[in-house]
């Protein structure tokens, strides 16, 4: 049958069924062969992959590693379950990171979370008021907390004062500035910030908000990384730094 068919012709018709018979012949192998078990994965591993398929953890997850992480020491055990309730419901709406309030308290029943007004934190009286707010914590953490010789310019453009027998800045600059208000803000968070760090304390103020409607938590690095990773509304708590460059 091949004597009318030129030869180049032959040859490539040739090449070509070689070709089939290779591939058919190798699927026919794989076929066959099992499968390898997949490998076990760590835990880093097993979140990565569900977010890279846009799964969320199971609330049941989230809290776990939270109270694994010392997320709830701060809280009381009386509160413990109205806190996760809230945890729960805000990740599995929004993934955003939430707490329970007690009556007329600007402060989490978590522990953690402090509503911060920028405006009352600038004022005269303010600097004093939000640090009675966070010396319990201070002093769960065996930190003190003392401070002492606040003083305000005449043309409020300077405010001082001693925390610990250390000079911080509270506010320096015009007070005519419309950052005035983030200004307290960020000054507050990082005068406490540096406490934390003389103390060798792994608590750190991390920022949320702003204005009127500002906020702030204490975490350990541990718990500001689970919950940066996990958390991915747009209301998280940042670095100081991170939140000061935030429009």
């Amino acid at each position: 049958m091949f004597q009318s068919i030129p030869t180049p012709l032959l040859l490539v018709f040739l090449l070509i069924m070689i070709i089939f018979l290779i591939k058919k012949l190798i699927s026919k192998k794989q076929e066959s062969e099992p499968e390898d078990e997949p490998e076990s994965e760590t835990y880093t591993q097993w979140t990565d992959r569900y977010e890279k398929n846009n799964v969320l953890l199971a609330p049941e997850q989230i809290l776990d590693t939270l109270e694994k992480l010392g997320y709830f020491s701060f809280t009381a055990p009386e509160d413990l379950a109205a806190v996760k309730r809230e945890i729960a419901s805000g990740y599995e709406s929004h993934q955003i990171l939430s707490t329970e309030f007690g009556e007329e308290s600007t402060v989490g029943l978590c522990g953690r979370y402090y509503l911060c007004d920028g405006e009352t934190l600038f004022e005269i009286g303010g600097l004093e008021e939000y640090l009675l707010e966070v010396k319990p914590i201070f002093d769960r953490l065996g930190i003190p907390l003392k401070w002492s010789n606040e003083y305000w310019s005449d043309d409020i453009t300077e405010h001082t004062i001693v925390l610990n027998g250390k000079q911080y800045d509270a506010f320096r600059g015009n007070p005519n500035d419309y950052k005035i208000w983030g200004w307290a803000t960020k000054n507050f968070a990082e005068m406490l910030n540096d406490q934390l760090t003389i103390h060798e304390s792994d608590e750190k103020i991390y920022l949320m908000g702003g204005g009127n409607d500002g906020a702030f938590y204490i975490l350990t690095d541990a718990q500001f990384a689970f919950i940066r990773k996990h958390f991915t509304s747009d209301e998280i708590p940042r670095p100081v730094a991170e939140w000061w460059a935030t429009p």
